[in-house]
């Protein structure tokens, strides 16, 4: 199981590995696409809840100054899409919502329907989640 944190009503947003299996989905290592604050918290989180458990991934940014925080807590970063992409169980879209058509159109290409995306960009509608990244996937709103 892997907590978030507070969701609405105070009440632990979740998710559970048997869901996961279900689905027949693998939800590490984690990429997260953006190396903002948002990131950085989500990231910091996860660590302190000790809820990765050693499976890191990676965060992409066009602004290579931001990586090297991420990388002093040992996960891998870069820009190459195909490289971060590759083996992430979930990737997760932390970017500022003028930059999220750009991010998504980027990674389309690299992502399988195996993978899980989860968008944590404000006001991102999923119809713009659909379009970008196919209809391969499920979607839930």
């Amino acid at each position: 199981m892997v907590s978030f944190g507070p969701g609405k009503q105070g009440k632990i947003v979740e998710i559970k590995a048997t869901a996961a299996q279900e689905m027949d989905i693998e939800l590490r290592p984690v990429l997260f696409v953006g190396a903002g604050n948002l990131a950085w918290s989500l990231v910091n989180g996860l660590l302190a809840g000790d809820c990765w458990q050693g499976h890191r991934s990676g965060s992409l940014t066009e602004d290579p100054g931001r990586l090297g925080r991420f990388a002093a807590l040992g996960l891998r970063t870069g820009r190459d899409l195909a490289e971060l992409t590759e083996g992430a169980g979930t990737v997760i879209l932390a970017t500022k919502p003028q930059d999220a058509a750009t991010a998504l159109n980027a990674l389309a290409p690299y992502l399988t329907p195996r993978q899980l995306v989860v968008s944590a960009v404000a006001g991102l509608p999923l119809g713009r989640l659909r379009s970008a990244l196919g209809t391969g996937r499920a979607w839930s709103a």
